[in-house]
């Protein structure tokens, strides 16, 4: 257990995770955006396509929201 509690602690594991959910917040924005455009191809309901958007567009701002605060804290 102590080893676990070192190891989550460490800042080169942190600066690993931290950099592994920024890349995988990137995929998921183009994942996102990948789709809306597969439903368009597609003629999907325009809900879908704007439900897509919509989460794509909430992720970008909060993106830009966490920078603008850690930003400042730092």
């Amino acid at each position: 257990m102590k080893i676990n509690e070192i190891e989550e602690k460490d800042e080169r594991n942190q600066l690993i995770r931290n950099k592994a959910q920024a890349i995988s917040g990137e995929v998921l924005n183009w994942l996102l955006m990948a789709g809306a455009w597969v439903c368009v191809f597609f003629d999907a309901p325009i809900w879908t396509v704007l439900t897509l958007v919509g989460a794509f567009l909430l992720k970008t701002i909060l993106d830009f929201i966490l920078m603008a605060y850690y930003q400042h804290k730092m």
